[in-house]
């Protein structure tokens, strides 16, 4: 529709809506808009690439750390079987220097009984055969049998033997004489203290 003014003497034509001069604008318009709107999801759609790469890259370091801690925790695993194998060595060494150091004692005692038995003399008595350890046991001969008693009591006074009993004694007369005792002496150890 044409508006006419009355009031102006000159007729003036009215700009068609559908001109071309409204259509080109409108698609420039609309190619800016479309342009734009492209531009601006290639820009997204780059953004997300580098977010990806670097998602992709931080996972990739993720496996790798985590390949490197699985190769800690079997060193880690292998590392408590050998502590537990080391653990186990001390033990039986030091059993074993437990053992070395009874023995040692023992050794040690069974010199201080040797060394009293040899200071200790009574004349007209002999040993014939000694054995210290885990068996107690003197044999010997006297000329008397009174002296039998005599040695024990004076076996017994002496501080390498104060801890035996000695809880059997065994008198044989010998043949070859009348006043002449074969003897044995058999003690333990007292109040179950090691031999």
């Amino acid at each position: 529709m044409q508006q006419i003014n009355l009031f102006q003497p000159e007729f003036r034509h009215q700009p068609d809506p559908l001109s071309l001069r409204v259509m080109a604008l409108t698609c420039l318009l609309a190619t800016v808009l479309l342009t734009g709107s492209g531009g601006y999801g290639w820009l997204i759609l780059e953004t997300q690439r580098d977010v990806v790469s670097a998602l992709k890259n931080h996972h990739a370091q993720l496996q790798a750390q985590l390949a490197v801690l699985h190769l800690d925790l079997g060193k880690d695993q292998s590392i408590d079987q050998h502590i537990t194998d080391l653990q186990q060595q001390f033990n039986k060494k030091a059993a074993t220097a437990v053992q070395l150091q009874a023995l040692l004692v023992d050794r040690n005692r069974v010199a201080q009984q040797f060394q009293a038995l040899s200071e200790l003399r009574l004349p007209g008595l002999w040993l014939t055969m000694i054995l210290l350890g885990e068996e107690n046991e003197l044999h010997g001969v006297a000329s008397r049998s009174k002296l039998v008693p005599e040695y024990l009591s004076q076996l017994a006074a002496t501080p390498a033997f104060n801890n035996l009993q000695f809880d059997q004694v065994q008198l044989d007369e010998l043949e070859e004489s009348s006043t002449q005792v074969a003897f044995l002496l058999r003690g333990r150890p007292k109040d179950g203290s090691g031999p």
